[in-house]
């Protein structure tokens, strides 16, 4: 099952790699949404990582269109992924027991949660250059995260 699980994780990474949704071109579409406008000509969305700094306004020009272009055929790859990926787990929740079923429900609640948590604690966090958390915050954390599986 991992190794399962391990092939579809690097296999998801190379579709999403592939069809332009890597961490730093969703960051910089963020970074673009935020930042105002240069000069009179508004940003058309993100160029390919790296790339911004080396590029002249021509260049700038035809990538953009070329990304739009391919526009189309990718979101139509990405539609097309999606509803396999959702009929593949469809599938694969076909072959649970109803306890099965309730486990892996309640194994999401925990993850989604936890994630949630994790990523409230990130906003709370200090700056680097401030200083680390005392001893007695870090037992604290430890002993929440370190709670006996049911297993």
């Amino acid at each position: 099952m991992s190794r399962r699980a391990l092939m579809v994780a690097c296999v998801m990474s190379v579709l999403s790699l592939s069809l332009g949704l890597g961490s730093t071109m969703l960051t910089a579409r963020g970074a673009d949404a935020a930042a105002p406008a240069k000069k009179d000509k508004p940003k058309r969305g993100p160029l390919p990582s790296y790339y911004a700094d080396v590029v002249d306004g021509v260049q700038r020009d035809k990538i953009y269109a070329i990304q739009d272009r391919y526009k189309p055929e990718i979101d139509d790859l990405r539609a097309k992924l999606k509803t396999a990926l959702e009929k593949r787990d469809a599938e694969i929740g076909t072959l649970l027991n109803d306890e099965q079923k309730a486990k892996v429900a309640k194994l999401r609640q925990e993850a989604e949660a936890k994630a949630q948590a994790k990523a409230a604690e990130s906003k709370k966090k200090p700056a680097k250059d401030q200083a680390a958390p005392t001893a007695e915050a870090s037992a604290a954390a430890t002993s929440t995260t370190a709670a006996p599986s049911g297993n």
